[in-house]
């Protein structure tokens, strides 16, 4: 029977799954020539372009479904996806909105809503779609929902429920790691030895590094396992009595992951223990690069970091936009960029001379005694904003508009870092805006107005 458009869908829902896309996108057109109103197969080429990456195909075939079966909650979901893919956020929140009100009890629509929200920046909402989610499907989207709730808890700046909720889920994958181990969850440790063990990038070790003055103060020898290029750096943290990169399990007799330490102290935004510098430079380093800058005798000398670990683009911008920055008088600037993006230094906008040094940047130590000797950081969300902030130097971070819960809300200070201002992207993708914004602080600060250097 060559005109059963039924069997031609069918028979596209067979290639599709075996692998063959092309054949099966035929098959459903087919079925779509045979008989166009047998909407399955728009959903299914529309499931098939989304799968592609072809997000305007799968958009198209999607509307045309709906057109035929408006009352389908998946098909608004699946457009919503497509949408939120492309960036259009309003526009998945809409189809979200339509999914639920002909399937109010589905938790993924939920979710995907609490998402899209998220990325709009609203997110109180968005912490009401997760706790609906998790509140119907307590199992299957658990561990998601707990995550992004807990990250919007932090960002909302209620630290202790924030991180009390994200290890809930984190605890199991530590202890099943370290199982002969006890974690620590604030029992006496007097004449113990506590291992802090690093559990995520550069930046998180240092930022919660602060802590180990505390801990020695209860009477433990404190041993951290960090990254080797924080080793030397770390070594200056009052309280730690080693820094390594590996250790024997023998070494210690209880451990804790150190992003854990602010739920352990029950921080707070206003107990947050925020003393710098906790981070001293190797002195004799400070004097090697105090000699190599010397002859430098602009007003500012400023730091520069462009791009983070990684290549995260949502943190991380053309060395390019930095171009209206590139007028300002007596002022140098110093690439403190590592890694995948050093060799942007090597072309920099017109008009913008940078000292690049970064080959000689070993590891984090070298990084830190050249910070020393500069007058200012602008970087972005990245390593060296923290180093920068652990020392007490000026340091200005750029944020996306959505920042990592870290830096909080609407703030362009850190509890964290009493040193450092925060620049927030005002929309999505909106680098220009915060670089102009740099340009004119900058400018203020050349001028002679010190209170620019820090948003306290």
């Amino acid at each position: 029977d060559p005109s059963n458009a039924a069997a031609y869908n069918n028979l596209g829902i067979a290639l599709k799954e075996s692998g063959q896309t092309g054949e099966a996108i035929s098959c459903f057109q087919k079925a779509i020539e045979l008989n166009p109103e047998l909407f399955a197969s728009y959903y299914n080429l529309g499931t098939v372009y989304k799968e592609k990456g072809q997000l305007d195909e799968a958009a198209s075939y999607y509307q045309k479904f709906l057109e035929l079966n408006p009352v389908s909650a998946a098909a608004y979901n699946s457009l919503g996806l497509v949408f939120q893919e492309k960036g259009e956020f309003d526009r998945a929140v809409g189809c979200y909105r339509k999914a639920l009100e002909f399937n109010p009890s589905d938790a993924a629509i939920y979710n995907n809503l609490g998402t899209a929200l998220k990325e709009k920046g609203q997110i109180d909402e968005a912490l009401t779609c997760f706790e609906k989610s998790l509140e119907i499907d307590p199992n299957d989207t658990a561990l998601n929902q707990i995550f992004e709730i807990s990250y919007i808890i932090l960002k909302n700046g209620d630290l202790t429920r924030g991180w009390s909720l994200y290890w809930k889920f984190n605890d199991s994958y530590w202890q099943k790691r370290i199982p002969d181990k006890r974690m620590w969850d604030a029992c006496d440790i007097r004449g113990l030895t506590i291992l802090l063990q690093s559990d995520a990038g550069f930046g998180d070790t240092v930022q919660f590094v602060r802590y180990a003055p505390m801990i020695a103060e209860r009477g433990a020898r404190v041993i951290l396992n960090c990254q080797r290029e924080l080793i030397s750096l770390l070594q200056s943290v009052e309280g730690l009595e080693r820094v390594i990169e590996k250790i024997q399990r023998s070494e210690f007799d209880i451990f804790i992951p150190i992003r854990r330490l602010p739920l352990v102290f029950r921080t707070t935004i206003e107990t947050i223990p925020a003393n710098i510098p906790y981070i001293r430079p190797n002195p004799v380093m400070v004097q090697k690069w105090k000699d190599k800058i010397r002859h430098d005798t602009a007003d500012l000398k400023l730091g520069l970091v462009w791009a983070a670990g990684h290549d995260d683009r949502n943190r991380s911008y053309p060395l390019d936009l930095f171009s209206p920055l590139a007028g300002l008088e007596n002022t140098t600037f110093y690439s403190l960029q590592v890694g995948l993006h050093a060799s942007d230094a090597k072309n920099p906008p017109e008009g913008m001379k940078i000292v690049d040094h970064t080959e000689e940047l070993k590891d984090f130590s070298e990084t830190a005694a050249l910070i020393e000797n500069l007058d200012l950081i602008v970087s972005v969300d990245t390593v060296v904003a923290h180093v920068a902030g652990a020392l007490g130097k000026p340091v200005w971070t750029l944020l996306p508009f959505i920042a990592d819960s870290r830096w909080l809300s609407d703030r362009e200070d850190s509890p964290w870092y009493p040193t450092m201002k925060l620049f927030r992207q005002p929309s999505p993708c909106d680098w220009k805006s915060v670089i102009s914004r740099v340009g004119e602080n900058l400018q203020a600060l050349i001028n002679g107005d010190i209170s620019y250097l820090s948003a306290s």
